[in-house]
Order: structure tokens, then C-alpha cells, then sequence
């Protein structure tokens, strides 16, 4: 392999793993917002101080956080490397015009230093095979440089997304009422029958009063019955003569005897 050839591909491997790298951000930004909204659904960013003692409500609020700083350095993925390329600090010609802020022919912002096209293209035509081949190797230095640095931040951003997990579990575990061992319905209790009102008796009218001075109204004696004779022992208790048929007079008994 000729090293322009080598120059050429080892640039597009480093652009390619850049856009890796952002890729990878964009997913962990993803999970960790879609994480939030679930924990904001559930609840768990309503912290009461009244149960600061429970596990679960802890493990929620940290697993928010861990959530929100996942999605923060996954924004630090994809946020722009701009500046000026430097040189590795060797004492060459090339490497010198470069600290001294000699303009590459790659980077854009380097590309604008130029105050018309045609100044940047006749920059470009003075350039030789071999300067061609160290303008396209120095860039690929930036390159090396800008996936360092992301793929830093990815390694950060997936290692907390992984700790935001595992207290999202924990609080699921801890949060949620566990099922109950019998799945049959409790019985029902009826309401108790609430007593029928009794109804209220009806008043009494007191008896009328007689006008004072008026004499006091005289009582009836009541009518005196003949007291009652117990009969005596020996002595048959007479029974009463039955009752004659409908249509016959019942017969007159025989005169007692007149003594002499």
C-alpha cells in the first residue's frame, strides 16, 4: 500500500468512527429522556421529605439524576471541536509554519482564512505530491484528536446510563405492591338494615275537670255479688242439665213435697 493511499484511508476511518460515536450519543440521549418521561409518569420526581426514609423513593430521585447527567454527556458527544490546528511539537519547517499560524487547505475554518477563492486555490496549486499527502496526514492528527475527546464523553455517557438503569430497577423493585397470594375476590359484606321508625302512640287527652265550688259527682255502688261457696268434701258438684233439642220446652222439674 502506497502511504498517499494509507493518508487516505486512515482519514476516512477517523471521519467514519466520529460518526459512530455521535450516533452512539444520540442513542443514549434518547434512553435517558424516554426515562425521564417514564419516572415523571411514575411519580418518582414528586420526593416527598415525609418518606426520606424510603429506599425506593431514593433510588428513583438518583436514578432521574443519573438519567439527566447521561443525557448531558451525551450533548457533550456531539458539541462542535473548533479550532486552529497545532502542530506535535517537532521542529521541521512544515510544523513550524503551522504554530505560527500558517493555514491548512482542509479544515474549513482554516480554509476561510483566505480572503478570496482564488487566494486559497493558488495556495492549494503550490502545493506538492508530498505536501499534499502531509496536509491530508496532518488533518488526520485533528481527527485522531476530536475521537479521543467523544469517544471519552461516550464512554462516560454509557457507564452512567448503566448505573441510571440499575436504579431504575431498584426502584421499580422497591416501589411497586407486590401481588397478593390468593386471587379469589374477598367476600362482601351487606350493608346493615337500618331499623324501621317506631311510630309515636298517640296522645292521651287528660280528663275534663270539674268547675270549682261544683259539688264532686256521687259514685255508683257496684253490684254486690253473692260470694262464692267452696264446695265441701264428700259432695258431688251438681252438672248442668243439658240444653233441649230445637222445638222442644224443656220439662217442668216436680214440686218439692209440703210438710205436714
Amino acid at each position: 500500500m502506497a502511504v498517499d493511499e494509507l493518508a487516505r484511508h486512515t482519514h476516512q476511518y477517523l471521519r467514519d468512527y466520529i460518526t459512530h460515536a455521535e450516533g452512539k450519543a444520540g442513542v443514549v440521549a434518547t434512553a435517558s429522556v424516554g426515562a425521564l418521561a417514564f419516572l415523571e409518569a411514575k411519580g418518582a420526581l414528586e420526593f416527598s421529605v415525609m418518606r426520606w426514609g424510603h429506599v425506593g423513593d431514593w433510588a428513583g430521585l438518583l436514578a432521574a439524576i443519573a438519567f439527566a447527567a447521561a443525557g448531558m454527556l451525551a450533548l457533550a458527544v456531539v458539541w462542535p471541536r473548533l479550532g486552529v490546528r497545532k502542530g506535535s511539537g517537532s521542529k521541521d519547517d512544515q510544523t513550524t509554519k503551522r504554530m505560527a499560524g500558517d493555514p491548512g487547505v482542509i479544515f474549513w475554518d482554516e480554509i476561510r482564512t483566505d480572503a478570496t477563492p482564488d487566494a486559497y486555490a493558488t495556495r492549494v496549486s503550490k502545493l506538492s505530491s508530498e505536501g499534499a499527502q502531509r496536509e491530508l496526514t496532518e488533518h488526520s492528527w485533528v481527527l485522531a484528536g476530536i475521537n479521543q475527546s467523544k469517544y471519552r464523553f461516550v464512554n462516560y455517557a454509557l457507564r452512567t446510563l448503566v448505573g441510571a438503569v440499575a436504579l431504575l430497577c431498584t426502584h421499580l423493585f422497591l416501589r411497586e405492591d407486590k401481588p397478593a397470594a390468593s386471587t379469589s375476590p374477598a367476600p362482601t359484606v351487606a350493608p346493615a338494615a337500618m331499623p324501621m321508625p317506631m311510630p309515636m302512640p298517640a296522645p292521651v287527652p287528660p280528663p275534663p275537670t270539674a268547675p270549682a265550688g261544683a259539688p264532686a259527682p256521687a259514685r255508683t255502688p257496684a253490684a254486690s255479688s253473692p260470694p262464692a261457696t267452696a264446695p265441701t268434701a264428700g259432695t258431688a258438684t251438681p252438672l248442668p242439665s243439658p240444653l233441649p233439642p230445637p222445638g222442644k220446652s224443656q220439662p217442668t222439674p216436680p214440686a218439692a213435697p209440703q210438710p205436714p
